[in-house]
């Protein structure tokens, strides 16, 4: 007689195995969604560290190189818009509010000052300045710049001035907004990965003295 071998698996050895094999994909998944997660993270905060320095490391340069500074506001759609000043640079700019809001054009604009005895700043809630010339934006687009000043140290060390610089990238809600101060965070919710802040306090000496 003849033998026959009906060696197999059961529906419970199947099911098992479908059990770990589902449970393997869900921690793959998981561990490629926070690598993921991760990426996109140090990507938005290098942009964001990039964009603060670059600002600081401008601002700097026309500060050391003025005889003076100065300021300004005016208001448009509803949104308060300083400005500062040297000999022959304008930095018109609006705290707290990320680019592409409505109405809101620009964060931080950069072009020439056509008169060193104002610091009237440019209407940047529009696309293309009003009576801007060689304007520059200098945030990144989804992000907004939470903090801009500029301090002198007189009357105990004039011509030291200090600058403060701080960008946050990212919705509202993903946000601890402190606007005017470097103070501003991410929360650390769902949706971390798209936020980002950054901030720079440096402190330069004007090379040139003199009435502005």
């Amino acid at each position: 007689m003849t033998k026959r071998s009906e060696a197999g698996f059961t529906i419970i050895e199947l099911l098992i195995a479908m059990t770990v094999l589902a449970t393997m994909l869900v921690i793959v998944t998981l561990a490629m969604t926070s690598i993921g997660n991760l990426y996109y993270k140090g990507v938005n905060a290098s942009r964001v560290q990039d964009d603060t320095r670059t600002i600081a490391n401008q601002l700097s340069q026309d500060v050391q190189l003025s005889n003076g500074v100065s300021t300004g506001s005016t208001t448009s759609g509803g949104y308060t818009i300083l400005s500062l000043c040297t000999s022959t640079v304008r930095y018109s700019y609006i705290v707290g509010v990320q680019i592409g809001s409505s109405g809101v054009a620009h964060a931080l604009w950069r072009d020439n000052n056509p008169n060193s005895a104002t610091c009237s700043p440019v209407n940047i809630t529009t696309t293309n300045p009003v009576g801007s010339t060689g304007g520059v934006e200098l945030i990144a687009p989804h992000s907004r710049l939470t903090d801009l000043s500029v301090s002198d140290g007189s009357p105990v060390n004039p011509g030291l001035f200090t600058i403060d610089v701080a960008v946050a990238y990212g919705d509202d809600d993903l946000l601890n907004l402190v606007p005017g101060t470097i103070n501003s965070t991410c929360k650390g919710q769902i949706g971390d990965q798209f936020c980002a802040t950054s901030s720079i306090t440096t402190t330069v000496v004007q090379r040139l003295r003199g009435s502005n």
